[in-house]
Parts: C-alpha cells; sequence; structure tokens
C-alpha cells in the first residue's frame, strides 16, 4: 500500500493549496474606487464607496453591477458629493477644518451632499439633536448620514478585493474609461436614465468644455503657431495621462506610487532600504546641520532628487520650507517616506512623494533650492557621462534664477568599489570620462553655473579646527569650507579660517562677565521739574541697559520730552522727535534689538523702567516709567531699571492734565542724563588691562615661624651651592655674634605659672 505525503497530496492530489499572498492595500480618501486615482467630480453609494462621475456611469452601462461588491446598481442610486479644501488643497472638514486623512473617520450627508469628519457632525449634530446640514442648514435624519470612510472597518477600501479586480474586469475597464468615443454617447443612453443631480453635473461639465474651446480658438486665431504647439503638448500630455490611468487600474498595491513607476528599472545601486541608518546609526542624517547652518529655507520651494525614505525631505519643510517635493525611483522608499510625513502634522500640505526615475521626470514648476544627494554616483554607473549631464541640465531648467544646487558627488574610489563588485556595469564604468572632480568645471563653464561646490561631512580635520578656535577665543570659523562643500553659491575653500566676530558677539562675552560679577548700573535722569534715580539691572537685563547707557552718554537724550502721559499707567519718553514715531537704538545702524524677558523683572508697583516698542524684538530708544502695577505688560515689554529716588515726582506727574492724545498738558523736558556707573565699561577695561602673575605664598605650616631669617643675607639672591654656610675668617677678624635659632626664639617667650588657690572652703554651701 502506497503512502502520500502531505507535501504529495497538496501539490499533485486534491488536497489543501495555499492561496497567493497579496499585499495589503488600502484605497486613499480622495481617490475613486474603480479608476484608483483622484476623483474630479465624486458621487457616492450608500456603502460609502465612492467613484468618479464619468468612470461609475461607464461601468453601469456595461455591468449593471457595484464595482466593489459586486451587487446591483442603477444611476439612480449614486449622489454627488461635495468635499472641501484648504489653502493647500488638501482635504478638509468645512466645519472643524480638520485635515481628512487616510485614518480619519469622513461621512457625508447625502441630504445635502457635503463630506464632514465624524467628530463635527456627532458633537454639533446627534449631541445637541440639530438635525439641520452643518452648511445649507437642509434639514435631515440620521439615516442620511454615510460613512465614506471608518479606520475600524477598512474590509470595504481593500483595493484586492474589489469585484472588478478579482473578477479579471480591470482590463474591459481600462478599455472603457481610455476609450473617449464612448463618453460622447454615454449620457445619451436610454439606459441609464440619469437622476437630475447627475445632468447637472454633466450639463456643467458641458458649459465648462464649450468656454475652454472657445477660449482656445481665440488663442488660435491670435497665434496659429503657438496653438499648434500647444495643441501636440497636450496630445502628449494626454497620451501619458491614459498610460498611467490604465497602469493605476491593473496595479493592486498602492495605487499613487504604483501607477507612476509602474515598471520601475531595478538598479543595483541605490535604493537602500536603510540608507540613513547606514550613515549614522544613531540618529539622524549627519548633513541636515550643515544644510542648516548653510542654506535659509524660510519660504523656499525645494526639490528633492533621490530622496530615499524621506528624512531630509520633511526635515527641510520643518525648517519654514514653502514647498519639498521629494523624488526617488524605488516605491516602496516612497511608500515608506509618505507614511513618515502623515505624522508631521507640522509639515502637513507641504510636503509630496513621487516615485520616478531622474530620466524621465518632467516638472513645470520651478525651484529656489535643488538637492542631489548621493545620487549621482548610481545614475553615473548605469547611464554613464551623457546620463548624468542631462541630470545636471534638468537640475539647472528646474532651477529658479539664482537658485541652488545642493550636490555630493562619491569619490572615484567608490566608483571603481561598486564597479569591482558588479560586473554588469564594469563596462560604464570604464567609459567614463567626466570624473566627480570634474564636476565642478562641467557646472560652470557648460551649465553656465556662477559656482560650484560639492558636499561633504565634517572630517576630523575640520572638527579639531573649530576646537583650536574655541580655544584662541574667537569661537567661531568663517563656515567657508562648509559653503564649499554643500553649495553652489560659495567659493571654493578647503581650510577653515577664524572669522571676525559679529557686534553681538563680541558684546555677549562682555554680557557674560557682568552677569557673572552681578553688577548694576546708575543714572540721573535730570527734567525740568526734578530729578529721578535710576538703577539699571545690567546683570539681567544687559542688553537692553547697555542700549540705554550708550544713548544717555551720547546724549541722545537731552532736551527732549515726555510725549505721552497715561494716568495710573505710564510715563512715556526716550523719541527726540516728539511723535512717538522716530528714535534709533545704541548699537551699530540703530536697528532694533531683541526683547529680554526674565521671571525676576515684573511690572510691578510704580517706578518701574521698561521699553517700549510697536511688536516683538523692535526696541530702539523708547522708554517708560510705570506709575502704577501694569503686570498685563509683562513678556511683552523689557523691564530693565527702576526707579530708587524721586517716586514722589512720579506722584506729581501722575496728577497732571492731558489732551485727548494723552500728551501732557505741561510740558516735561528731559533736561539731561547723568551716568553715574557703567560697569559695560568698566568690564571692558578690566578685560583690556594685562594680566598679572599672581605670587604664590611660599608653602609653611600652621606653626611655623614665616618670617625669612635669610633675608637680609649679602648671599640671599646668590644660586651658588652653601651660600648660607660660613666663610673662613681672614687673619685678625672675628666672627660677628651669632643670632638666636628659632627654638631659642620661642624658648625665650615666658610662660604663665598657675598659682595655687588656698583661700576656698565650703562656707558658701
Amino acid at each position: 500500500m502506497l503512502h502520500l505525503r502531505p507535501t504529495e497530496w497538496a501539490q499533485d492530489g486534491r488536497g489543501f493549496k495555499a492561496t497567493r499572498w497579496t499585499p495589503f492595500s488600502k484605497l486613499p480618501l480622495n481617490c475613486c474606487s474603480l479608476s484608483l486615482q483622484p476623483f474630479d467630480k465624486p458621487v457616492a453609494t450608500r456603502d460609502g464607496s465612492v467613484f468618479e462621475i464619468t468612470y461609475i456611469l461607464k461601468y453601469i452601462k456595461r455591468y449593471g453591477k457595484h464595482p466593489v461588491h459586486g451587487g446591483k446598481l442603477e444611476v439612480k442610486e449614486l449622489i454627488p458629493l461635495h468635499f472641501h479644501k484648504n489653502a493647500q488643497g488638501n482635504l478638509h472638514c468645512p466645519v472643524t477644518f480638520k485635515v481628512l486623512g487616510n485614518n480619519t473617520p469622513v461621512c457625508a450627508n447625502i441630504a445635502s451632499g457635503h463630506v464632514y469628519c465624524l467628530e463635527a457632525v456627532l458633537e454639533l449634530n446627534k449631541k445637541n439633536k440639530n438635525w439641520n446640514d452643518l452648511m445649507t442648514g437642509q434639514p435631515f435624519k440620521w439615516t442620511d448620514i454615510v460613512m465614506l470612510q471608518d479606520p475600524d472597518k477598512i474590509e470595504g477600501r481593500e483595493v484586492s478585493k474589489f469585484y472588478f479586480i478579482v473578477h479579471g474586469q480591470q482590463d474591459e475597464v481600462v478599455r472603457e474609461i481610455t476609450n473617449p468615443e464612448s463618453k460622447a454617447s454615454l449620457q445619451k443612453d436610454d439606459k441609464l436614465r440619469p437622476n437630475a443631480a447627475v445632468s447637472r453635473i454633466f450639463e456643467e461639465k458641458e458649459r465648462i468644455a464649450e468656454k475652454k474651446a472657445q477660449e482656445e480658438a481665440e488663442k488660435e486665431a491670435a497665434d496659429p503657431e503657438a496653438a499648434a504647439a500647444a495643441k501636440a503638448a497636450a496630445a502628449e500630455a494626454k497620451a501619458k495621462a491614459l498610460e498611467l490611468e490604465e497602469v493605476r487600474v491593473r496595479v493592486g498595491g498602492d495605487s499613487r506610487c504604483m501607477a507612476q513607476c509602474a515598471d520601475p528599472p531595478q538598479y543595483v545601486l541605490g535604493n537602500f532600504k536603510d540608507y540613513y541608518g547606514i550613515r549614522n546609526p544613531g540618529g539622524q542624517d549627519p548633513r541636515l546641520p550643515w544644510l542648516s547652518e548653510t542654506i535659509d529655507w524660510q519660504g523656499k520651494r525645494v526639490l528633492d532628487l533621490g530622496c530615499n525614505s524621506g528624512q531630509i525631505t520633511w526635515s527641510v519643510a520643518a525648517q519654514g520650507a514653502k514647498l519639498v517635493l521629494g523624488v526617488d525611483i524605488d516605491a516602496s522608499l516612497v511608500m515608506e517616506a509618505r507614511h513618515t510625513t502623515s505624522s508631521q502634522i507640522s509639515v502637513a500640505g507641504r510636503v509630496r512623494f513621487i516615485c520616478r526615475d531622474l530620466l524621465r521626470l518632467k516638472l513645470r514648476r520651478k525651484y529656489d533650492v535643488v538637492l542631489l544627494l548621493s545620487t549621482s554616483k548610481w545614475v553615473h554607473l548605469q547611464h554613464g557621462d551623457e546620463g548624468l549631464k542631462q541630470v545636471f541640465r534638468r537640475c539647472r531648467r528646474w532651477l529658479h534664477p539664482g537658485g541652488v544646487l545642493v550636490l555630493e558627488p562619491q569619490p572615484w574610489k567608490a566608483y571603481k568599489k561598486v564597479a569591482d563588485a558588479h560586473a554588469d556595469i564594469e563596462q560604464t564604468w570604464r567609459e567614463i570620462r567626466l570624473r566627480p572632480g570634474d564636476f565642478v568645471d562641467f557646472l560652470t563653464q557648460v551649465l553656465g553655473f556662477d559656482r560650484a561646490y560639492r558636499p561633504a561631512l565634517p572630517s576630523i580635520a575640520t572638527a579639531h579646527a573649530v576646537l583650536e578656535a574655541k580655544k584662541s577665543g574667537a569661537g567661531y570659523t568663517s563656515n567657508e569650507v562648509g559653503a564649499s562643500f554643500t553649495s553652489t553659491a560659495a567659493p571654493l575653500k578647503s581650510n577653515n579660517e577664524l572669522r571676525k566676530l559679529t557686534e553681538e558677539e563680541e558684546l555677549q562675552d562682555i554680557y557674560d562677565q557682568v552677569r557673572k560679577k552681578k553688577r548694576k548700573g546708575y543714572v540721573r535722569m535730570v527734567t525740568s521739574h526734578g530729578c529721578l534715580n535710576l538703577e539699571l539691572h545690567c546683570d539681567i537685563a544687559p542688553r537692553t541697559s547697555d542700549n540705554f547707557l550708550r544713548l544717555c552718554e551720547k546724549s541722545y537724550y537731552d532736551n527732549t520730552i515726555f510725549h505721552r502721559l497715561i494716568r495710573n499707567f505710564m510715563l512715556q519718553g526716550g523719541d527726540p522727535t516728539g511723535t512717538g514715531r522716530g528714535g534709533e537704538s545704541g548699537f551699530e545702524g540703530g536697528k532694533p534689538f531683541k526683547d529680554e524677558f526674565d521671571s525676576r523683572l515684573v511690572h510691578q508697583g510704580p517706578g518701574i523702567l521698561s521699553m517700549a516698542n510697536n511688536g516683538k524684538n523692535t526696541n530702539r530708544s523708547q522708554f517708560f516709567v510705570s506709575l502704577k502695577s501694569c503686570e498685563h505688560l509683562n513678556n511683552k515689554h523689557s523691564v530693565f531699571g527702576r526707579v530708587v529716588g524721586g517716586l514722589k515726582l512720579l506722584e506729581v506727574f501722575n496728577n497732571w492734565e492731558t489732551d485727548p492724545k494723552d500728551k501732557p498738558v505741561k510740558e516735561i523736558q528731559l533736561v539731561r542724563m547723568e551716568v553715574f556707573k557703567n560697569p559695560f565699561k568698566e568690564t571692558i577695561e578690566e578685560m583690556n588691562k594685562p594680566k598679572v602673575e599672581k605670587v604664590v605664598d611660599p608653602v609653611a605650616t600652621w606653626f611655623s615661624n614665616r618670617r625669612d631669617p635669610m633675608q637680609g643675607h649679602k648671599n640671599r639672591n646668590s644660586t651658588q651651592v652653601g651660600k648660607y654656610l660660613e666663610e673662613d675668617l681672614l687673619p685678625g677678624q672675628k666672627r660677628p655674634k651669632e643670632m638666636p635659632s628659632e627654638e631659642l626664639e620661642y624658648a625665650n617667650i615666658a610662660q604663665k605659672s598657675k598659682k595655687a588657690r588656698t583661700d576656698f572652703d565650703f562656707s558658701s554651701w
């Protein structure tokens, strides 16, 4: 009797056959359930499936079934939807303005067609029993609410289980969707019987199409050649769009990635799944600090070619970039980048990723910065010199005038190492004539860049130079080495040099010394009605105090007036124009300086000296003295001093009358400022004084005699051995009287003797 093993039974017999595993792919919220691409005119069914109106009508005409679950479906069951978008073009709830992501519960009110996040409907409708639509006010029932996306129930959004894909209808669907001839007869077909809402959609689309055709006819009449070129470009774009549509329907994975990369080339280089971990296993990409130091990303449009998993891409967006587009050839890395970016709320709407080959990439938008990091080597080895030159030309075309190309070429030895490991690219490597060292000449001489440089990570020599710079006192380098390796807008440099400190950096050392020594400043303010003595908190608000002292010493405030007086609030002055709109700071160029806030300095009580400003970091010369507590100004105006003499004069000023513009009726003139103590000048003088070496005291024990008995000896300063030994006496010469030794000196001290007490008895007990 023969025995069948389980493997033989499963393979040759009728045993259990394991089903083929299909990767899970969830349909994005903004995509049609039939074409698997973003919709334009969406309609929905009662089960929550969303379709593009044009595509679903064609499918119903041919099959009469629901493309998701296969049930019967008629045109009259379609419900027109109204999705709302924010300024960034993302779908959002029109009530809460919350972005509708792929994991957000989303519902639609079929009575009005408006789409909301579920939270808004539950809180504002169901909880409050408000059965009126949030946008139109139209009455509705709870049964009119249809869930379009429920994160807890994703069965209806799993692409691989859609009816038309499981039953192999995708090829026919593609032909129907991309067939322009069937569109003309779509609305005329009697079998469809479109309802009034669908008819209105078609009428609107026809009206827009007629208007567009009329505009094109006018342009063609004005410039026939340009119109012909535009038609050719439109035809090419349409053909490519139809090709992508076909790919999107056929694939079963992420429709957005796979449609753009239907048949991505498989390279032996690049496509590292853990690229950032390879470069820096402990954390972020080490190039980020260098890029942040070199380029100001605020408001920039950035193109990241070879973005990998997108760490640099969304990091650049987090630093203020207006728009960042990441491009990579590996669809799995693009999907990972999108997943990571979806959790970065601060960059939502400003980062986008696409899966493309750099040599096939076509972009219409121009960018301020193009990043080409760690990408040139594999392009060079796969496509040779011409392929890399083409990428460089595209980068030049995608840049705005004055834009920056950030390039990180790999050393030639890295090329050879890869070529030795992969025989199929060795021939391409041998034919390369444009070496990495020649990239600069090609970019500047051929493509017209002003300057071109290569990025590099900090080397040991660079780090050593920075440490030496800090020891020398400057503490800062010119950053020319980092700029020359990361930017095309700086000259080539290989040695770090110390740069001159800025005014702010020079002052910071002085301020640190004043803080450390806790020094105060003192000024007398002489007015036309009396004097006020001021104490300045130079140790807590050094920059603001320094500005005030500078202006006082150069007589900036002399013969000015206090132009504003508000009873029980404050007295303001410091404006030479007397209008409240003038004044300059005491620093270079009179530019405004930053605020200085400290929890120890508050507007509590009268006599607080504080800076007047017209916004954040706009301090110049104007100041005010509080007449009462005004703690609502804390952390808005910088407190830097207080009145320590003359508070009674402030009480007098507080009772004076003012005009409707809060100007004192009786003029208060600031005659002059008398500086009694300026700790900043004292600190500068101390820092400029030559350092005197401190004489170290001779080591001695606590009981020793600190007198130097040999101080008057004639050989005291001699370096000869035995200088204190007695010399031989000449004939007839007498030896001088010996000095008492230390023992004799202490022995001659009289000791107190205790007297015996003899008159003691117990009579006092």
